[in-house]
């Protein structure tokens, strides 16, 4: 603006006769203010006193040629532009989606509201599992148009409604719910002729000590694992356990004891093995567990088994033989508040099944030597369902001596975790507790932790100790489809 009080532009009044020459259809006048006068000066010592360039002379001249109020052109929004196609989409989405006015507005408004059971969340995950994915957009992006481009709420739970709606709508829920797992069940009870059908899982982790007082609450404390196989026709699980201080949990110790399972069945006249797991990605549903198995058709099988079929139900729409047998250990061990022991554990699951205990009954082996002989299966985590079939050629023939090597049993337990479980020790069983038989276990996993209970657990505030809330009480973090 300031450079326009300066300038004027004027039709051309003469042209020269020299056609070579660019005939421009403007002429500029520059001038600068002398004493209250403007004198008419040259372009260059104009763009000198400014200290402007001609690119931009040139644009001011344009401005003043269409009469027109100079715009800000300089910085701005350089982002938006980008994202239009995406934010349609999104607006879109969200405009499709059907709420109702609220039950207490006095006059007509333009809010609407969903069910309370949707969330600015749950919707940015449905719209982006509906979509492409060059179409996905993130959760920031989403609730940005959501609050500011809709008028949309969400309702809040009733709280004043009839007793018997509730109640019909639950029970005609309940029946269509356990129809459909009822019949999962029974259809996979179904066995075809010449097959073997069972699941495993992997139950939640149980802490030793087991004790109801307040403190074990924010202590660490050592996991006892139980990994349960079940036919799918028998009420008779076998579990292959261990604790902490001797292996994790993973796919290496699932596949160990999937190995030992599979050697102990009976292979009269079959010729095809059908497993049921969950798609926990870190335990069961991984290459290293299909490749386990893969190694074992090839390497162990019997000549008359060929294939074998491994399937992952929709969490929530199933019944799996091995959640009833858990079912059944947590019945009793709700009866025992305090276990201090494994053998105690070891009596109650015997309860249910057979034991199977890690470096008596059965080893652990380095499946994941097998990644240098298969390849990594991709797409692993959108499948419902993998067939495993036995053929020879002669690569394979060079693999059917391969030999698993044997790990050594042996976990390191993080001193923080030995700390905590030595204070939970004292709470429990009092300051002499080392003394006592029955915990001579405890004593030699915390040897050389009393030393250092001074400098580390009792300086610090106990609250410090729920920073890291007992894992032992955690599910397992898992994939499902």
């Amino acid at each position: 603006m300031y450079l326009c009080r300066y300038m004027s532009v004027s039709l051309a009044k003469r042209r020269r006769k020299n056609k070579e020459m660019k005939q421009r259809d403007a002429t500029v006048c520059y001038t600068l203010n002398s004493n209250k006068k403007l004198v008419r000066v040259c372009k260059k010592f104009f763009s000198a006193v400014f200290d402007v360039t001609k690119h931009r002379l040139v644009t001011v001249i344009k401005v003043l040629q269409e009469g027109g109020v100079p715009k800000e052109r300089r910085g701005g929004d350089t982002v938006s532009h980008k994202t239009a196609p995406k934010t349609l989409k999104v607006r879109q989405f969200i405009g499709k989606l059907r709420g109702k006015e609220s039950h207490y507005n006095r006059k007509k408004s333009k809010r609407i509201y969903l069910s309370a059971t949707l969330s600015v969340a749950k919707l940015h995950k449905m719209y982006n599992r509906g979509c492409d994915r060059e179409d996905q957009v993130s959760y920031d992006m989403f609730r940005s148009v959501f609050l500011n481009d809709f008028n949309i709420g969400f309702s809040s739970p009733a709280s004043d409604v009839c007793s018997k709606c509730t109640r019909l709508r639950e029970q005609v829920k309940h029946t269509k719910d356990k129809k459909g797992k009822n019949t999962f069940y029974e259809l996979n009870k179904e066995k075809p002729n010449n097959s073997i059908t069972f699941c495993f899982d992997l139950q939640q982790v149980q802490p030793l000590p087991r004790t109801p007082i307040g403190d074990a609450f924010y202590s660490h404390q050592i996991t006892w694992y139980a990994f349960c196989c079940v036919s799918m026709s028998s009420r008779h699980p076998t579990f292959y356990v261990w604790t902490e201080d001797l292996a994790g949990r993973g796919a290496t110790q699932i596949g160990s004891a999937l190995l030992q399972h599979l050697k102990n069945l009976n292979y009269k006249d079959i010729n095809l093995i059908r497993l049921f797991c969950d798609g926990c990605g870190e335990q069961n549903k991984n290459s290293h567990i299909i490749h386990t198995l893969m190694y074992w058709l090839k390497n162990k099988a019997p000549e008359n088994v060929v294939e074998i079929i491994i399937t992952f139900p929709v969490r929530g729409h199933s019944f799996l033989p091995a959640d009833r047998s858990f079912g059944r250990v947590e019945k009793i061990l709700n009866k025992n508040p305090v276990i201090t022991c494994k053998e105690k554990y070891v009596e109650i699951y015997s309860e249910v099944g057979s034991i199977k205990s890690l470096g008596t009954d059965w080893q652990m082996y380095d499946i994941k030597e097998l990644e240098k002989v298969y390849k990594k299966i991709k797409g692993i985590s959108e499948c419902k369902r993998i067939g495993l079939k036995k053929f020879m050629n002669k690569k394979m023939k060079l693999l059917l001596n391969m030999q698993l090597s044997r790990l050594p049993l042996g976990n390191s337990i993080p001193d923080k975790k030995k700390l905590s479980l030595s204070h939970l020790m004292k709470q429990h069983f009092g300051e002499e507790w080392q003394c006592r038989q029955n915990l001579l276990w405890y004593k030699n996993l915390l040897v050389g932790v009393e030393k250092t209970t001074e400098n580390g657990l009792e300086n610090n505030n106990t609250q410090e100790v729920a920073d890291g809330i007992c894992d032992c009480l955690h599910e397992e973090a898992a994939i499902h489809i």
